[in-house]
């Protein structure tokens, strides 16, 4: 199953209503996969993702803590920060584009 929280607009809820849907599958005893692909990253930062985003990492050729792992109740939460590297992300996606970056993210 795949579920997609989409807006442009900032400040909606967008994060909030990802992670309650989570919760509630995670009390299941699903395996839940967040790819965090905001701007801000506010959902990699709740998951203590501190540092560049996967695109971010590839682009610079550093190492980074861009995935991590999270047991919770019966299920297991993975996030996967993809942006979240603020004003940078215009270059990096216009960047993503190339076909070397593609498929080092890849």
């Amino acid at each position: 199953m795949r579920i997609v929280i989409l807006g442009a607009k900032g400040g909606i809820g967008k994060s909030t209503i990802g992670l309650l849907i989570a919760k509630i599958l995670l009390s299941l005893g699903m395996k839940i996969l967040i790819i965090d692909r905001d701007m801000t990253g506010y959902i990699s930062w709740l998951a203590g993702i501190k540092g560049k985003g996967l695109l971010a990492s590839v682009i610079d050729n550093e190492e980074s803590q861009y995935f991590t792992k999270i047991n919770v109740r019966k299920g297991t939460l993975y996030v996967l920060k993809f942006y979240g590297d603020g004003p940078r992300l215009t270059k990096d996606v216009h960047l993503f584009s190339r076909q070397d970056i593609a498929k080092r993210v890849k």
